[in-house]
């Protein structure tokens, strides 16, 4: 006799009875489970391929720019700014013993000097060598990239003035052998950056009075 569900000629022994029709064991089998497991638990689940997204490890020259001027031109100031901050805060200075408040209160790459109402100013931008030439390195290994020089010139143009070069030298427009071209950068790093002309000098000059007690 056939199953009602395949039509393959099986004996009568194997059949089944499911809502009036003769089915053999294995179709019977399947209709069971079908009944008795859900829908969601017989799916196939496609493992979904994670998006990774590129990290590009090229800088642009505005970002460069702004890293640098940061870096070597506003960084040590604004370390300063902050410690006289710091060792002038009642909480803070009862923390420090006296030994850390004079190494901290001694950090003076900026010195301020009056004169009958006139300013004048001292400021060693590099103070903080230890920290300021390992970032140029770093910035200057992307920027290379994004020229598509060897990376070994970092180690050379990430000297100060010398590194103008970096600051001014257009970048591939495409995909090179390094990667993706950099993104877009912040808005506050345009502004710094064309503005710098004037608001580095501003920045300077605010910092120094704050230094001096004038503000």
């Amino acid at each position: 006799m056939k199953c009602s569900s395949c039509n393959i000629q099986v004996d009568d022994g194997e059949l089944k009875l499911i809502e009036g029709d003769m089915v053999c064991k294995s179709c019977f089998k399947a209709q069971t489970d079908d009944a008795l497991v859900p829908n969601m638990m017989r799916k196939t689940f496609k493992p979904k391929l994670k998006h990774v997204s590129k990290k590009s490890s090229r800088v642009g020259r505005v970002e460069y720019t702004y890293f640098m001027l940061i870096t070597w031109l506003l960084l040590p100031v604004l370390v300063q700014v902050f410690l006289m901050w710091f060792v002038n805060n009642p909480v803070a200075n009862n923390l420090l013993n006296n030994d850390v408040h004079r190494f901290l209160v001694g950090f003076t790459p900026m010195q301020v000097n009056s004169n009958d109402g006139a300013y004048g100013f001292y400021y060693d931008v590099f103070a903080l060598w230890f920290i300021q030439i390992p970032l140029s390195v770093v910035f200057s290994d992307g920027r290379v990239k994004d020229i598509g020089w060897k990376p070994w010139l970092a180690f050379v143009l990430w000297l100060p003035l010398v590194n103008l070069i970096l600051c001014f030298k257009k970048g591939g427009d495409g995909e090179n052998s390094y990667g993706i071209p950099a993104p877009r950068v912040s808005l506050v790093a345009r502004i710094i950056v064309f503005g710098a002309p004037i608001l580095i000098p501003i920045i300077l000059i605010i910092c120094a009075l704050y230094i001096h007690g004038a503000i």
